[in-house]
């Protein structure tokens, strides 16, 4: 059986039948990752609506979800942007060609190659983690935009912040703070330039901005 029928067959009140093929889409090296998401989150109130991989991350919406299901979901998609979604065992994110983005071991990269920048914002969110902060789904869904743009995201700067950089200049910093609610900050154009590049997802999510004395 696939993952998504075990998934079906295990937790038939998380993902009923009303969930199409396309609308559960889960690589089977996730499969532990998101049967300890469904173990915490069965049985709380909302639904799932759709589950699937998009730029090599996992994308699970959940509607009217409380703040626990929050926390198991961020969990979640922190785990999988390190778990290879073939096997399971540990990965990178990795391009192929131009475009396709994937998180692959090395046994299963099929020559797509590790896109350097990536181990930087991973390395600076584990961080926060450790320290006890916040990393949110909208937090990661930011950078990773940030990334897509062209930003350098990494290292960690303190009170839960990822610094911003453009690639190849490392004078002109900002931060994004990767929490529940999530804000920019930073002087000079650089700032400008990021709340651009985000104001496409503004509209989805708050954002605070905010400039340093």
């Amino acid at each position: 059986m696939s993952l998504a029928e075990d998934l079906r067959r295990d937790f038939p009140l998380l993902y009923p039948a009303t969930l199409n093929e396309w609308m559960l889409e889960a690589p089977e090296g996730w499969r532990d990752l998101l049967y300890e998401l469904s173990r915490r989150i069965n049985g709380k109130p909302g639904q799932v609506q759709q589950v699937k991989s998009k730029f090599g991350g996992l994308r699970y919406y959940y509607r009217e979800r409380d703040n626990e299901v929050t926390a198991a979901i961020r969990d979640a998609v922190a785990a999988a942007w390190m778990t290879c979604e073939v096997c399971g065992a540990a990965g990178a994110l990795r391009r192929e060609g131009s475009w396709w983005l994937m998180v692959r071991c090395e046994e299963h990269a099929d020559g797509a190659e590790v896109i350097e920048r990536y181990r930087d914002r991973e390395t600076a969110l584990a961080s926060i983690r450790a320290h006890d902060g916040t990393v949110s789904q909208a937090g990661i869904t930011a950078v990773v935009e940030l990334e897509k743009a062209g930003y350098h995201i990494g290292p960690e700067i303190d009170g839960g912040c990822v610094s911003v950089r453009r690639i190849g200049n490392n004078d002109d910093v900002a931060w994004v703070d990767v929490g529940n609610t999530v804000r920019v900050g930073g002087n000079g154009p650089l700032f400008f330039d990021i709340i651009e590049a985000l104001e496409g997802r503004a509209k989805r999510d708050r954002v605070e901005q905010r400039l340093l004395d």
